[in-house]
């Protein structure tokens, strides 16, 4: 069945590929492991490429998983975009899933970073100039209004 749909699958425009990692149950549910879902858009349509299971949440590993479904739906020539949080396991300037992946189909990509991503970093800079570093979730500012 799946092999039916990719051959039946046929896109004519460019395609912006996305994907985000998210630690799941496994099958047996007694197990969490690290899936990439991966989806492309375009022609205004999405479809859902796959949802591999990754050995570990690195950015060669998801490099890997976004080229390789790219290449079993036959869309690497029609990629022009790439839509991504802003973690370092994406936008890493050495081993983020980003340059990877420009570097695995011999061109460059447009970055479309999530803007929610974005300006969680643009606040978290602000809140560490007005308040200081942190490296706690257990921020004193906070426990002083924390309801008990």
């Amino acid at each position: 069945m799946v092999k039916d749909i990719k051959q039946s699958f046929s896109c004519k425009g460019l395609v912006v590929v996305h994907w985000d990692g998210k630690i799941l149950p496994d099958y047996n549910c007694s197990t969490k492991v690290e899936r990439l879902p991966v989806l492309i858009s375009a022609d205004g349509n999405e479809k859902l490429l796959g949802v591999p299971r990754l050995s570990s949440g690195t950015g060669i590993m998801a490099a890997n998983a976004v080229e390789n479904l790219l290449r079993d739906w036959n869309l690497v020539d029609k990629v022009q975009a790439m839509c991504f949080d802003t973690t370092s396991v994406n936008t890493g300037t050495k081993n983020g899933c980003c340059v990877l992946l420009e570097e695995k189909i011999g061109r460059d990509l447009l970055w479309l970073a999530c803007r929610h991503h974005v300006l969680e970093i643009i606040l978290s800079k602000v809140f560490k100039l007005c308040m200081g570093p942190s490296s706690s979730p257990d921020i004193p500012i906070f426990n002083r209004f924390k309801i008990i």
